[in-house]
C-alpha cells in the first residue's frame, strides 16, 4: 500500500524573495509498522528513498534514516517548521528539498498511525 502525498518546493531564481516560485512536488509513502513503536516506512520523493524510523523517548520524539546515516530529534509529527529546523541544523547530506519532503511525510503519517 502507497500513500501519496504533496509537498512545496520554493524556487528562487534570484536573491529576489518577490521572485520565489513555490511548486509542489509529490511524495509517497510506504508503510511498514504504524501500529505500535518504533514507527516505521519508506518515504520515496524527488527521485529518493528514505527508509524512516521514528518515535518517542523520554524528553520528545526522534527520527533516524539509517540509509543515510541520519538521525535527529523531533517536535510532534505535525510541527513542520521546528522539525524542518532540526533535520537541516543535524544534516549536511539531506537538502531543504529533501527535509522538506521529509516533514510533510512524518505530518501525513501522524494521521495514519493506530496508537
Amino acid at each position: 500500500m502507497s500513500i501519496t502525498f504533496q509537498f512545496p518546493v520554493v524556487y528562487l531564481d534570484s536573491d529576489d524573495m518577490d521572485d520565489a516560485e513555490i511548486c509542489y512536488c509529490r511524495g509517497a509513502l510506504k508503510p511498514i509498522q504504524l501500529s505500535q513503536e518504533p514507527y516505521e516506512m519508506i518515504l520515496e520523493a524527488r527521485g529518493y528513498s528514505f527508509h524512516l524510523i521514528f518515535g518517542s523517548k523520554m524528553d520528545g520524539n526522534f527520527l533516524c534514516i539509517p540509509d543515510w546515516q541520519f538521525g535527529c530529534e523531533l517536535a510532534s509529527l505535525t510541527d513542520k517548521d521546528w522539525n524542518l529546523d532540526s533535520i537541516l541544523h543535524t544534516s549536511s547530506r539531506l537538502d531543504y528539498e529533501d527535509a522538506t519532503a521529509i516533514v510533510w511525510g512524518l505530518s501525513v503519517a501522524s494521521t495514519l498511525m493506530t496508537e
